[in-house]
């Protein structure tokens, strides 16, 4: 009985139409319609010519994240949002204890001296909204 209660709702789409207007139904073909219609949305060519210019600034260098922006960052994080990929929840991080914080800062630190996000970080979960 507590498990029926505590599972949370999760739409799922069982029919769609393709760019052709043909009802699909099967899983596969519903998945490979939205990862077609995703990726022309989201990996366009730009017709704007590329412009080789260097810029030179005089503003010094942003200073790397400090311990206590970190803490600021996390608290100002949303409850109740699902978790991603890595199946963290937002409120883990919003209430952390100082450990984890500093865990995170090092990670934080180390990606901005390497100055490369994480291939894993780029990674969506996009739930369709029905009309």
């Amino acid at each position: 009985m507590t498990k029926k209660l505590t599972r949370k709702f999760k739409p799922k789409t069982t029919i769609m139409k393709d760019k052709n207007g043909t009802l699909i139904t099967k899983e596969t073909e519903i998945a490979r319609e939205f990862r077609a219609m995703f990726q022309t949305l989201l990996n366009r060519t730009s017709d704007l010519p590329q412009i080789n210019t260097e810029y030179i600034s005089v503003e010094p260098e942003d200073k790397e994240p400090s311990l206590q922006e970190i803490g600021v960052a996390s608290k100002m994080l949303k409850n109740n949002k699902e978790v991603g990929n890595d199946e963290i929840a937002s409120e883990l991080l919003k209430y952390e204890r100082d450990n984890l914080k500093i865990e995170i800062w090092k990670v934080i630190k180390e990606i901005w001296v390497i100055e490369k996000i994480p291939e894993d970080w780029n990674t969506s979960i996009i739930c369709p909204i029905h009309k």
